[in-house]
């Protein structure tokens, strides 16, 4: 018999198909957040959780899951769940390090190569935005459109959020 696994967000189908030859998977069919009920309902008979970095995983949500051996966070950090309270429930807990190294030192090298081309110098872009402020606050406004970049800009997976990536 598998061990059963809860999944609280969709994955690539590569790892899901993996994880299903392991275990008996139950995947979240719901494209959000699953809400702390849904994961209370969900968690018993599970020896294992793959939660979304934004999980928030308390000590309730935790106690649920009487039959949990690890909580695997498909993250960087461990912010999102209760480590005192799996400690004490002897849950242990995984992270995904160092998987936005590169792409961090890449955005600030693109920062850097920014300040280098001038957009350190007051409305140099168009005229329209000081490109230390641009920097500085983050300001999301195409530079010589006035257009929100989530309008005419599309990453990986399609528009960018309005708030920001």
């Amino acid at each position: 018999m598998k061990p059963k696994v809860l999944v609280s967000r969709r994955i690539q189908e590569g790892p899901l198909t993996l994880l299903r030859e392991q275990a008996e998977v139950m995947v979240n069919p719901e494209d959000r957040a699953m809400t702390p009920e849904e994961f209370i309902a969900n968690l018993p008979g599970k020896v294992g959780l793959l939660a979304a970095g934004i999980d928030p995983l308390s000590a309730k949500i935790l106690e649920a899951g009487r039959d949990l051996k690890i909580v695997a966070n498909n993250a960087v950090g461990f912010n999102n769940i209760d480590l005192a309270a799996a400690t004490h429930l002897k849950i242990a807990t995984t992270n995904t390090p160092e998987v936005l190294t590169d792409t961090t030192a890449d955005l600030a090298f693109a920062l850097m190569l920014g300040v280098l081309a001038g957009w350190g110098k007051p409305n140099d872009l168009c005229g329209r935005v000081n490109g230390s402020d641009f920097i500085r606050t983050f300001s999301w406004e195409v530079m010589c459109t006035g257009k929100p970049w989530e309008s005419s800009v599309w990453g990986e997976s399609g528009p960018l959020s309005p708030n920001g990536p």
